[in-house]
């Protein structure tokens, strides 16, 4: 399924796109899949546990990169960087 990926703030610079269209069938399948159309970064760039994940503008709860839940078509996944305080 053909799913649109947006990354926000310091993980757009890091990954070096704003937005993608990539093909996944569930979250699990996400990272391989990011991974296959941008490169290694992608994984390092997604490793923090802070980060969050948005499904439809929805918050993700638990660990997406383990989640079994299946993406259909036109799915869209935001993900955000940890908040930091100051």
């Amino acid at each position: 399924e053909r799913i649109k990926v947006i990354f926000f703030a310091s993980l757009r610079e890091s990954i070096g796109v704003e937005q993608i269209e990539i093909v996944a069938q569930n979250l699990s399948e996400l990272a391989d899949s990011l991974t296959h159309a941008l490169g290694p970064q992608v994984r390092a760039a997604l490793a923090d546990t802070g980060i969050r994940l948005a499904v439809n503008q929805e918050f993700f709860n638990g660990d997406w990169r383990t989640a079994d839940l299946p993406l259909a078509s036109g799915t869209e996944l935001a993900f955000l960087p940890p908040v930091t305080g100051g």
